[in-house]
Order: C-alpha cells, then structure tokens, then sequence
C-alpha cells in the first residue's frame, strides 16, 4: 500500500525571538501544509492543535519572560481525479509511474504540486480498451494463397494471428485470426491409352464437383457444350484430349489423356481348330482389330503347297461363317498342319498381308 503522506516534523525555536520591552505578547502565525507537524517550545502543532501559548521563562531582553500566541493555519493537499484511456498492451507512464493492464488503478503524490505549495494527490484511473478481434475465413482453390498484413497464407500455412497496428476506429490495434481452407477439386478422364490405327477410344470423365464450365482441347465429337462423354472417330495418329473444369467458385482443374496409335494392324488366326466341336472352334477364320474392314483374300494350302481352303472379299463381321469348315470338294480333309497366307484391307483402303499355320483335328 501507497502511504499518501509522509509527515514532516519541523523544530521551531522561539528563544531568538526576545521581545521588548518586558511583559510584551509576541503572535506567532503561520501557514503550514496538513501533512506537516511542528514542535514549538516542546510542545507538537499540526491540524489537530493549531492554536496554543508558549511562555519561556527569561526570553526578553530584560530577563523576564516571553509570551507567545501561537495561531497556525494548515491548508489540505490538493486532491483530483485522473481518468485516460489506452489501448490494452500500451503503457503510460505518470509521475514515472508505469500503467497498463496489470497496473491500471493508483493514486500518485506529487509534492510541492499545489498552487499553495503543499502536495497534490492524483487518484489516477486508467481505462482500457480491448483490440477488437475478428476472424477471417475463407476457402480458396488449391494453388491459389493470399496475403494479410504482409504475410503469405496458402495450403501449408493455413491460420495465424495477425495484429494490425492501429487499425480500429479507436486508434488500437486490431486481432485478426486467419483460417484457410481449400477446395479440393480435380478431374479424371482416363489413364493414357495406346491403340492400332482404327480403333476408337471412349472418354467418360469424373470429378469431384459438378462443373459449370467445361473447356475440351481439343473438341470433342460430341455437341452438348458440358460434354463429359464421349467416343472418338477411328483414330489414324496421336491424339492428346485435354480438359479444363471450373467449378461454382472458380476454382480450375485440369486432366489429361494421351492415345498413342500404332500402325501395325492386329490379325488373329487360331492355331487349332476342330470341326464338329463347339462353335467358333469348329472352324478355321481370321479376325482383327476394328481397324481392319475386309480379308480381301484368305487362302489355305496342305504341306505339299496344295490348296485346300480359299475365299474372297469378306467382311470381317462375316469371317466366321465364311470360315474353313475342314472340307474340300465336300470331303473331308485329314488331320494336320496347314500354312495360310490373306491379304486383308483396313478403314482407309490400304492393302497388307499375313500368313501363319494351323493345326485340324479330328
């Protein structure tokens, strides 16, 4: 606790004042602050005894005594109330006397600090004003980051605390508690493929949110403008379907898929077959990969290089029925190996030809 005086003890000596000449009465009259006590001829003044005689025996010149009428006056220290307003975290300093938010409330002496010279007592109040705090929250795109008091937020750095000096309508600093989320969005069209010159490829395209624009590079065969499936024409070269989905709130994904076609067409012709058996084991045909239209010419030959088996200009679709059933001139044609040599044509009119071996059973 803050004592608020310190009493001040005065010795006052009247013996020097002789008076003159014998029998005279001396008025001794003063001003004092409150906190101050005197002692005069041995005996205490202050606010509780302002007024009193003090006789000292032979004090006048002539050796009889002197009389004293003491009347003191004692003025009360100066007494106000001091209030100021700070932002909470600063500091004010008053009669060298920090203040702030653990120190807020005391009362400072300062001496000599009334008109009258006596003490002034200061009841000082400090009122404080709290930051405002607010919180910012917001989702963002994946990719995308923003900037808050000269500070970076992005997907690895999502929340802080930021102070923004003097940013209130008081003149205070302002909290501001960021919180980041992000959108994760993203788009599928398909691992990348590779297939022979003529085949088609179909594209069906999975998200995590409900596009409301759709952006194909290039243009898919498709005519609807949010086109997410889809099935190419018969590829002839390379091709790289590319997709860029924008969300409801803006937020862009993007895929890719990348069709290598080879130029070399698939024929197949079985090693075996076994008339009689199950279909499509019962006879010897070719097929191919969809590229492959027409076997312009399909020829089986013996071990001797004879002929046994040859047709003409059927369609692939046709291949089986048109197939080698294991007879020639209606008989049937012994077990064993046989060669066959075809001369095919694929979608864009082009000429090419295999060959291979066969085995019938019976």
């Amino acid at each position: 606790m803050r004592l608020l005086f310190t009493a001040i003890i005065l010795s006052i000596a009247l013996s020097g004042w002789s008076l003159s000449p014998a029998g005279d009465t001396a008025v001794y009259a003063q001003t004092y602050c409150s906190n101050q006590i005197l002692i005069i001829n041995g005996h205490l003044y202050g606010p509780f005894n302002t007024d009193g005689i003090e006789v000292i025996p032979g004090g006048a010149w002539d050796g009889t005594d002197s009389v004293f009428i003491v009347q003191l006056q004692f003025f009360s220290p100066s007494e106000v109330d001091y209030e100021i307003t700070i932002c909470e975290g600063d500091t004010v300093y008053i009669n060298n006397s920090p203040y702030h938010s653990t120190h807020y409330q005391d009362t400072e002496i300062i001496e000599n600090g009334a008109a009258n010279g006596c003490d002034s007592i200061v009841h000082v109040k400090v009122n404080l004003i709290a930051p405002p705090f607010s919180y910012l929250d917001d989702t963002l795109c994946l990719g995308t980051s923003i900037v808050v008091n000269g500070h970076t937020y992005n997907r690895e750095n999502r929340s802080g605390l930021e102070v923004l000096e003097n940013a209130s309508y008081s003149g205070c600093d302002s909290l501001v508690y960021v919180t980041l989320f992000f959108r994760e969005a993203w788009v599928y069209i398909g691992e990348d493929q590779q297939v022979i010159q003529g085949d088609t490829v179909c594209v069906n395209v999975t998200s995590r949110y409900a596009p409301n624009q759709v952006v194909w590079t290039p243009e898919p065969p498709c005519t609807a403008p949010d086109c997410l499936s889809f099935c190419t024409g018969r590829l002839e070269a390379p091709q790289v379907y590319a997709i860029t989905l924008t969300d409801e709130f803006g937020c862009v994904s993007t895929d890719e898929m990348r069709i290598t076609v080879r130029d070399e067409h698939q024929v197949y012709g079985p090693n075996v077959f076994q008339p009689g058996s199950e279909a499509p084991n019962d006879r010897f045909f070719l097929s191919a990969d969809p590229g492959v239209e027409q076997v312009l010419h399909l020829i089986v030959y013996d071990r001797w290089g004879e002929p046994v088996f040859e047709t003409k200009d059927v369609s692939l679709g046709a291949a089986y029925s048109k197939g080698w059933d294991g007879l020639w001139n209606d008989h049937e044609v012994p077990a064993g190996v046989f060669f066959w040599h075809a001369e095919l044509q694929n979608f864009r009119g082009q000429r090419f030809t295999r060959s291979g071996d066969v085995t019938l059973l019976r």
